[in-house]
């Protein structure tokens, strides 16, 4: 006897229950750890969480758009002619880095933040889905890969350039990893991955080395700097299972950034580390 249609498992649906269990739970922390900070600086204590809900209905839309779209669309054509508005982005931040000599991550429209490089992983993706597909006939011969190979190295080189390291090794692992699944062979993956580790030592700057150095010192024992140590003591004091959410206190400006870069140490205080 077959299983009717509507009990059978449609592996897209738990993707999707997944995804919006954690945005959920991303709302409650964001908005736990960001309501002392909302009401010191802005004067609500749903601020940041009214903005990070904006983004995440945003997103969500975008997300019924994609899905509702057949992805063969993307091949071809807009697989290649996707990367141009990108690397155009990506290079005028380059440039605006090294003639003014400051962080240029952004462009700022309006009240509005737009930050290429995350469109530059989306559109990295897609073109090497479409060019590792187009080159599947060709594989035995090592040619086929090298574009593939300057494109992910182009576009890390122009992320370190903004400078964005983190974003950049994202970008190196991403593509090195698609095309090594691809069927990359491994002379070619370590070729790539020293030009990689080469562009990352050239694009370093000192408060990268700083946090690099940092990490060491945690590693060996020694001081790991405020924030960091702060972290540590918020993930520690949540014990198995936590207070709960709102009871934590590393929030009340003990730990910077807790509802950005650092809210991990806040979901460990607050969830614990089940």
């Amino acid at each position: 006897m077959k299983t009717p249609a509507l009990f059978r498992p449609r592996p897209e649906r738990t993707i999707l229950i997944a995804l919006l269990l954690l945005c959920g739970f991303g709302l409650v922390m964001v908005y736990s750890s960001s309501a002392v900070l909302g009401i010191a600086e802005r004067g609500s204590s749903a601020h940041f969480f009214e903005q990070h809900l904006i983004k995440l209905l945003g997103g969500l839309v975008i997300l019924v758009c994609f899905w509702k779209l057949d992805y063969h669309h993307l091949d071809g054509r807009i697989a290649r002619w996707g990367l141009v508005p990108v690397f155009a982005a990506l290079g005028i931040l380059a440039v605006q880095h090294f003639a003014t000599d400051e962080v240029c991550r952004w462009f700022r429209i309006g009240g509005i933040t737009i930050q290429p490089s995350e469109f530059a992983r989306i559109a990295l993706v897609v073109f090497l889905a479409s060019a590792i597909g187009r080159g599947a006939p060709s594989r035995r011969r090592p040619g086929w890969i090298v574009v593939p190979v300057l494109v992910v190295l182009a576009m890390a080189g122009l992320v370190i350039c903004q400078p964005n390291l983190s974003v950049a090794i994202v970008i190196l692992g991403l593509g090195f990893a698609l095309l090594y699944l691809a069927g990359m062979p491994i002379r070619w993956l370590l070729a790539g991955s020293g030009i990689g580790m080469l562009l990352a030592g050239i694009g370093l700057q000192a408060y990268q080395g700083g946090r690099l150095a940092a990490f060491w010192r945690l590693l060996t024992g020694g001081d790991a700097g405020y924030q960091l140590q702060q972290s540590i003591t918020a993930v520690g004091s949540g014990g198995v299972i936590g207070p709960g959410p709102g009871s934590g206190l590393q929030k009340y400006f003990f730990l910077p950034f807790p509802h950005t870069d650092f809210i991990l140490g806040i979901v460990g205080e607050e969830t614990g580390l089940l």
